[in-house]
């Protein structure tokens, strides 16, 4: 799946399971989306819906700031995760 954030970047996500109470899982440097799926489904099971995202920069984003996603405001990609 994927959303627009308030600066008009695209950012990409998986979603998984469903409830009532929801994780957003941000991955680190290396990682991406993906990365999470161990951890998802250990969620899913405690009963959580989980959203990972790939910050802008990473995975299929392709955009300006992507030959440094790391200066990019990566606050924007939780926030539009988050709502």
């Amino acid at each position: 799946m994927s959303f627009p954030t308030e600066d008009g970047e695209t950012i990409f996500a998986n979603h998984y399971g469903s409830g009532d109470r929801a994780v957003v899982l941000a991955h680190g440097g290396q990682f991406n989306k993906e990365s999470w799926a161990p951890q998802a489904h250990a969620l899913i099971a405690a009963g959580f819906q989980v959203l990972a995202i790939d910050f802008r920069g990473y995975g299929p984003w392709h955009g300006p700031g992507g030959n440094d996603p790391l200066g990019a405001p990566l606050k924007l990609d939780v926030l539009v995760a988050v709502r």
